[in-house]
């Protein structure tokens, strides 16, 4: 796994709180991150190193016990082993796991689990035959709670839970009329009569997960005296930030949320936006201005862009000495954010509606790059990858590595190769004044070891001259010898000496640094390499003929018989699309309107639910017409 310790609002993040957990202060000393992000990823990290399994270990064995258990409890639903076991490989070979983004500390490897198992036990309650539909939507909701403290987006799988609650609604009507042998004829008393025992499973659903939140929320108040889960999903700082995010543009510019005319406005009205200003119009607002447009490739680009503009308001509230306390940070910000909405209630600055959210006010004209960014995204998880894969070498200070590596376990280092080159000077007796220079021609320090010919080996055939061995940390390919001035490439071959005095005979170049755990990874690679190709050439069709198995399952419903399998599949099916399709359009919604969001670490959440229609859609229209063609063969 990959450590980056300079990413102090994730990784680094995410390793300072499980250390506080570890040690019984919960999520350490208040200050301007404490409360940025919320318990749920370093809880488990702390969990995983108690439990003495390193990071990535313990959320490949989260996810695949996660999918295992999907997979078994289909197949057994089924009377079909081979179904369970055609999903659970499906999931387990998920390339997008494999991707460099999440190799780090990043809670993206974790949240995909989560999301998993959210959507299959929810589906699971909201079955029309569940037997223990009780115990399985309160394990829902303890799923549901775990998955809202880990990323601020949690009120993202709602559509998906009401989708499954409708279908599942929909299904149990129809088994209602089916038994009562009456005309299929909708009316809401009959969906109120069948939809009975999954609100009662939602409403449990929703007490096990309140439970959990509400149980972080006590903690943080017991801690730091505020009632919040963290400072992004409510609280004073979304209402002071949607205040300034609602005074009006002299001009309106893609992904700026408060340029320099609102600020001029704003500092106009309210005092505490002026305690702001030194810093917003000062360093910090150009530290994070650069940092945004650096990242986005903005050019021009004279504002904070909109996805960098949160940091720079806690960064600028904190330099102005407000973060001493939660208590009194939300002091400041509910004070900044009345007297904002104050002047915009009175006119007395232009301002649009009221709003308390971080989410961006949707401009029309973006409506265009929206589309197109969620054209891409799709893509990409049709494919299940955008063809990275592998471990890139972690940076950083070793003693910020090592305090990472302790609670994380084993991680990639930076790179120290040791290159050896080795042969023969032959022709001359006095030795060649000689260098290594490196690719900008500067001195490469090296290992120089020269020994003379014996005369043991010139009897043997040997001619006299020097033994020659060069150990360095510069590549072949990117290194120069300096013989008497005179420079060669530093390949294999004869290199003739200046005015014949001699011959330079480089017989074998190899890198020292291939060690056996070395190669094993590279073989790993190689073979991830392949099974990612075959995912990426593979997955498209899948999710075409899974489409249309579950039109053929959907379309013959009403002329079969009960099927309880069938039924949980089309329940988790339609989950599962509900899931993507939110996903999707929650990323091409940032991606044009804040920040960069088409890349595989924000779209992996949603991969195994690809693979869940690609697979089980193709199983579900496989066993329709079968059971047709036997019903057929009955009825003759």
């Amino acid at each position: 796994m990959v450590a980056d310790p300079a990413a102090v609002f994730d990784d680094a993040h995410f390793v300072k709180q499980a250390y506080a957990l570890a040690g019984g202060q919960w999520l350490g000393d208040y200050n301007r991150t404490t409360l940025i992000k919320g318990a749920g990823y370093p809880l488990f990290i702390a969990l995983s190193a108690g439990l003495g399994l390193p990071l990535k270990m313990a959320e490949q064995a989260l996810y695949l016990a996660v999918g295992g258990a999907l997979a078994f409890a289909l197949g057994r639903r089924a009377r079909a082993p081979w179904a369970g076991w055609l999903l659970f490989v499906g999931l387990a070979f998920n390339p997008a796991l494999w991707h460099p983004s999440l190799a780090r500390v990043i809670r993206e490897g974790f949240y995909v689990s989560g999301m998993l198992a959210v959507v299959a036990l929810a589906a699971w309650s909201f079955a029309p035959r569940c037997r223990r539909r009780a115990a399985i939507a309160a394990g829902a909701g303890l799923a549901l709670g775990v998955f809202w403290i880990t990323r601020e987006e949690g009120v993202a799988i709602l559509p998906a839970l009401a989708t499954m609650a409708a279908v599942g609604i929909a299904l149990q009507w129809q088994r209602r009329q089916r038994i009562q042998l009456r005309r299929p004829r909708w009316s809401a008393p009959s969906l109120l009569r069948s939809g009975r025992a999954l609100a009662m499973a939602a409403l449990l659903m929703g007490a096990a997960g309140a439970t959990v939140v509400l149980s972080v929320k006590a903690a943080n108040r017991h801690m730091y005296g505020v009632f919040l889960a963290t400072e992004f999903q409510s609280g004073a700082f979304v209402r002071a930030y949607g205040a300034l995010a609602r005074i009006q543009h002299d001009r309106w510019q893609p992904y700026v949320v408060f340029p320099a005319d609102a600020r001029a406005r704003a500092y106009a009205v309210s005092p505490a936006a002026r305690e702001l200003q030194p810093f917003l119009d000062g360093p910090v607002g150009e530290l994070w201005r650069r940092t945004g447009c650096q990242q986005t490739g903005q050019s021009p680009c004279p504002e904070i862009l909109s996805g960098w503009f949160m940091w720079a308001l806690r960064d600028a509230a904190w330099n102005a000495g407000h973060h001493r306390s939660a208590a009194e940070t939300q002091a400041f910000y509910d004070r900044l954010a009345s007297e904002i909405n104050e002047a915009c209630d009175q006119s007395r600055i232009p301002c649009g509606p009221p709003r308390a959210t971080l989410a961006p006010p949707f401009q029309a004209q973006r409506l265009g790059a929206t589309l197109h960014a969620a054209r891409d995204i799709a893509g990409m998880l049709a494919r299940l990858g955008d063809g990275q894969w592998g471990t890139p070498a972690s940076v950083g200070a070793t003693e910020h590595l090592d305090t990472q590596s302790q609670m994380v376990g084993t991680i990639s280092r930076p790179a120290h190769h040791r290159y050896e080159a080795a042969g023969w000077i032959t022709g001359r007796d006095q030795l060649p004044q000689m260098a290594l220079l490196g690719p900008q021609a500067e001195s490469v320090p090296m290992t120089l070891e020269l020994r003379r010919v014996s005369a043991e080996e010139q009897a043997a055939g040997l001619a006299a001259g020097w033994r020659l061995r060069i150990v360095s940390g510069c590549a072949p390919q990117a290194c120069q010898l300096e013989v008497d001035g005179r420079r060669y490439p530093l390949a294999a071959g004869r290199l003739p000496l200046p005015a014949g005095t001699g011959v330079i005979d480089i017989e074998r170049l190899r890198d020292l640094s291939r060690t056996l755990p070395g190669r094993r990874m590279e073989a790993q690679q190689r073979l991830a390499a392949l099974l990612a190709a075959a995912y990426h050439r593979a997955m498209p069709v899948a999710l075409v003929l899974g489409a249309l198995g579950i039109a053929t399952g959907v379309a013959l419903r009403q002329k079969r018989r009960r099927d309880p399998a069938a039924e949980l599949l089309l329940v988790l099916l339609a989950g599962a699309a509900a899931a993507v399709a939110t996903r999707i359009a929650l990323l091409a919604y940032l991606e044009a309107t804040s920040i960069p969001s088409v890349n595989m670490l924000y779209a992996s959440p949603a991969t195994p639910l690809v693979i869940v229609p690609g697979t089980c859609g193709i199983w579900l229209g496989l066993r329709t017409l079968r059971s047709r063609r036997v019903a057929g063969r009955r009825a003759a």
